[in-house]
């Protein structure tokens, strides 16, 4: 709880504007982050996967900063190599742990203030993962829920989505589909027409988008959410939403009040 007091304090002196990239593991969170960049600046595959919070931030030179717990930072070229000791070890073994900081030259990141957060991924029952996830959470100013077009939307997710990210009252919240390329062209739209009417049956209102250039489609039904432009320009639209200042108020007043509720029922 005082780590959570800690975080909520920083995220209000904090001026850039923080997306975190959220879901289960191997849903292509790293892959988007990288799409978005244009640049292979984090691990991909199904193993290894993230198991450090990872904030990737404008800076001039290129760098990759690792923190642990105690604070301690250590620097290290930003080159595939330098990730070898930072990805989970799913099997038999025990992750690192602290935080990681990656420093990109990249214009977009650097004109508009913008930190992305590439996060562990969840569902694995793991306690400290999912920990890391919750006070991610706690101190993001959006969030993109990352699914796979092989699998959208399992039991899991929808718990995940409504347990661990909109009942947090997020301000800003999209749903980014991955891995569409293995879907048959043919079956393409019938995978976006099933995600709506399942987001609509759950009652859940967010934008959809496919963040991949890549992608062919079979018709032009959905030419509107395809592509990495898409997903930047609904972060730039959430940056500059004339109600912004509010809702991050109002979001972070109910955190605060979360945590001393939590704290109160402890002491009782």
């Amino acid at each position: 709880l005082a780590q959570d007091v800690v975080n909520l304090y920083k995220k209000v002196q904090d001026e850039r504007f923080t997306v975190a990239f959220v879901g289960e593991f191997s849903r292509g969170k790293s892959t988007i982050i990288n799409r978005l960049l244009n640049d292979d600046i984090l691990p991909v595959g199904n193993l290894p996967t993230t198991a450090l919070l990872t904030r990737i931030t404008h800076g001039t030179v290129p760098a990759l900063t690792t923190v642990k717990p105690g604070g301690q930072k250590s620097k290290l070229p930003l080159k595939p190599t330098s990730w070898d000791t930072l990805t989970a070890n799913n099997f038999n073994g025990t992750d690192p742990e602290g935080h990681v900081i990656v420093d990109v030259n990249d214009k977009w990141l650097g004109t508009y203030g913008i930190d992305l957060l590439d996060t562990p991924g969840a569902g694995d029952l793991d306690d400290k993962r999912a920990r890391v996830i919750e006070r991610c959470i706690v101190s993001t100013d959006a969030a993109v829920i990352t699914i796979s077009a092989t699998a959208p939307l399992s039991l899991t997710e929808q718990a995940f989505i409504r347990h661990k990210i909109l009942s947090k009252g997020i301000p800003f919240v999209a749903l980014a589909i991955s891995k569409l390329d293995e879907v048959k062209l043919e079956e393409r739209d019938q995978v976006i027409d099933y995600l709506y009417k399942k987001l609509a049956a759950l009652k859940i209102s967010i934008p959809v988008v496919v963040a991949d250039d890549s992608i062919e489609m079979p018709s032009d039904k959905y030419k509107g959410i395809v592509g990495t432009q898409v997903l930047r320009m609904l972060v730039l639209g959430w940056l500059m939403n004339e109600k912004r200042q509010q809702l991050t108020q109002d979001w972070l007043i109910n955190n605060v009040k979360n945590v001393l509720n939590i704290a109160k029922v402890s002491l009782l």
